[in-house]
């Protein structure tokens, strides 16, 4: 399954402070914006392994890690964003 971000959704992305870098270890701070799942679309229980976009440098989110409490982080390929992704 296959989810599309586009610049309509930015608006429900919250900016979050990150001065760590992500799994492709840029030498620029990574930008990490939140979302609830269904503020995007996710259906309960259906995490996809890619998350196509328009935004940044439009290069796909791949998700890079599942934190203890459940959410997902999907970094952009050779890009500067990341998105953390809550389940709600």
């Amino acid at each position: 399954m296959a989810i599309t971000i586009t610049h309509d959704v930015r608006s429900l992305l919250t900016p979050q402070v990150h001065t760590g870098n992500t799994s492709h270890e840029s030498a620029w701070p990574t930008e990490v914006r939140n979302a609830e799942a269904s503020e995007l679309g996710l259906k309960p229980g259906v995490w996809p392994q890619r998350l196509t976009t328009d935004l940044g440098n439009r290069q796909d989110f791949v998700l890079e890690r599942v934190e203890a409490n459940g959410t997902r982080v999907y970094s952009q390929a050779n890009g500067l964003l990341a998105l953390r992704v809550f389940n709600d």
